[in-house]
């Protein structure tokens, strides 16, 4: 935010009209000639007497803007209590291809609403965990969001095998959490399917953080019964048709209640939206902050260039506009 240091100087731009006048009054020097012809030789302009004028009300309002101290100034908070810690455990399986959040599919939808809830929480620490066949932690623990942010807009269907290992996904943001000193640590696990893959059993890995005092709130996402689903034929071509949706909801039900934490369903984009708010005022935290200024100041710029202007009226004046006698 810009601001002046000591606007009280800028008073003396009123002497400008002044010094306008006092420069315009003063008689020009003059040298008898003998032969008026000489006149037209060295017949005053117009212009080189308000371009000297100009020069010096530049110079005037330059170093008398340096005197107010323009400065810049940046304030800076340092958190000096942990927020939340969250790990995002997001389902990239096949199933999350339908388009029942028309005009997106799943996984888009999502990706849109978890980027608003990332936004709200800019004093907690986020990761990202992605699976499906297989679980990875895409980005660990980090304040930094608009990393975090870029990574999950990445996401993209098909880059693991297909699957749903859920238990896994979990297990893996337990064990990022598991390091971390936050008062509070939180896993929300969005998917749309039933555990089939990784050989990790949900319900274990509930109880297991649930004696790490870490809550998992579980995400149901989809319509229950026929979806429009996008289905590519031999030849590449992309057609939509209806097929089954269908997931353990009793499974990501105890997964939660499990773990002490609680189960959302989502069929719409503004249901899913509403969970992530609600979630959003089901975690919060006292966040003590310091608050830093910094100051940049500007005021040698404008030194120069005042400066620099006395510098040309005097080449103007005294060298390239002289006049006899001085």
């Amino acid at each position: 935010m810009p601001i002046l240091a000591s606007p009280w100087w800028l008073l003396l731009w009123l002497n400008i009209p002044f010094l306008i006048w006092w420069m315009k009054r003063k008689p020009l020097a003059t040298l008898p000639y003998s032969n008026t012809s000489l006149l037209e030789l060295q017949k005053p302009h117009a212009f080189k007497d308000n371009f000297v004028v100009g020069l010096r009300c530049a110079a005037w309002f330059f170093l008398v803007l340096a005197m107010a101290r323009p400065q810049r100034v940046s304030y800076i908070e340092e958190s000096l209590t942990r927020g939340v810690d969250i790990m995002l455990a997001i389902d990239t399986s096949s199933s999350m291809k339908a388009l029942d959040f028309q005009p997106q599919n799943r996984l888009e939808a999502s990706k849109d609403v978890i980027a608003e809830f990332v936004k709200m929480r800019k004093h907690d620490r986020i990761g990202s965990v992605v699976f499906s066949s297989l679980a990875y932690t895409q980005c660990p623990l980090t304040t930094d969001h608009k990393v975090l942010l870029d990574l999950i807009q990445k996401i993209q269907i098909g880059e693991i095998e297909d699957g749903t290992a859920i238990g896994l996904a979990v297990a893996t943001a337990v064990k990022k959490l598991s390091k971390s000193e936050a008062k509070s640590r939180i896993v929300i696990l969005l998917s749309d399917g039933e555990n089939n893959a990784g050989g990790v059993d949900p319900l274990v890995v509930a109880k297991l953080a649930k004696s790490l005092d870490i809550k998992v709130y579980s995400i149901g996402i989809g319509k229950k019964g026929k979806v429009l689903y996008p289905v590519v034929d031999p030849f590449g071509r992309t057609h939509k048709t209806y097929v089954d949706a269908r997931f353990n909801e009793k499974g990501l039900k105890d997964l939660a209640n499990e773990s002490g934490g609680k189960y959302f369903r989502a069929e719409k984009k503004e249901e899913l939206k509403k969970i992530y708010d609600d979630i959003n005022e089901l975690e919060k935290t006292d966040i003590k902050l310091k608050q830093y200024r910094q100051y940049k100041e500007y005021f040698f710029y404008l030194l120069w260039i005042g400066f620099f202007l006395i510098f040309l009226e005097y080449i103007w004046t005294y060298w390239i506009n002289r006049r006899y006698p001085e």
